[in-house]
């Protein structure tokens, strides 16, 4: 049966508050948090407010105070334990991102062909580029739930890195391949992916 706790019930801390830590009401224990700083393990506190898994407590050396709402039942809060420390994952994180890069790297080598673009054995990098940059691209999208804090969501920031990295590997492929063909148009793919991710995270870590 659980133990209702209750706004003014008297407690004891299990261990120092700074201000974080645990109380014994009763015969249950909670998480709380001293609204006046460091309290130490084994002292008396008054519940001033909070929920029933992390309640508010003041210490109570200083004689009984009486606080607003006392006697009122502090909520569950049934949220603070269902709620993942984690949201679920992006759509861009689920995208076979390494498979995607051979197929276009693949499919591209007869477009640049056609329009004109001598073909020679620096095609044959092409799909090998789209790999490395479809790595790149997971790499530095899974890696954005390390960026943002528990319960946050780090889904608008996996998509934002996913943006950068394609648009700067889009560009990047064109632009070498305007300069230098085949092998331009590889070595363009791979820097345009590691340079959009870079500035992604210089943004994130430094703007954000």
């Amino acid at each position: 049966m659980t133990t209702e706790i209750r706004i003014g019930d008297k407690a004891r801390t299990v261990c120092p508050l700074k201000p974080t830590g645990q109380v014994l009401v009763r015969d249950r224990t909670i998480d709380a948090a001293s609204d006046e700083g460091w309290v130490d393990a084994d002292t008396e506190v008054q519940i001033i407010g909070g929920t029933a898994r992390r309640a508010i407590v003041r210490s109570s050396s200083t004689g009984e105070t009486v606080v607003a709402r006392q006697g009122e039942l502090l909520p569950e809060e049934v949220a603070y334990e269902t709620t993942p420390l984690e949201s679920p994952p992006a759509w861009v994180e689920r995208i076979p991102a390494v498979l995607i890069g051979i197929v276009i790297g693949v499919g591209v080598i007869p477009l640049v062909w056609l329009s004109g673009t001598p073909l020679t054995v620096f095609a044959a990098l092409v799909p090998v580029a789209g790999a490395i940059s479809g790595w790149l691209f997971r790499a530095y999208v899974g890696a954005a739930i390390g960026s943002v804090g528990p319960r946050e969501d780090h889904r608008p920031r996996a998509v934002g890195i996913a943006g950068a990295v394609f648009s700067f590997s889009a560009s990047g492929a064109a632009i070498g391949l305007a300069e230098g063909g085949f092998l331009g148009l590889s070595c363009g793919l791979m820097a345009g992916a590691l340079l959009g991710g870079l500035l992604a995270y210089l943004w994130l870590f430094f703007f954000v």
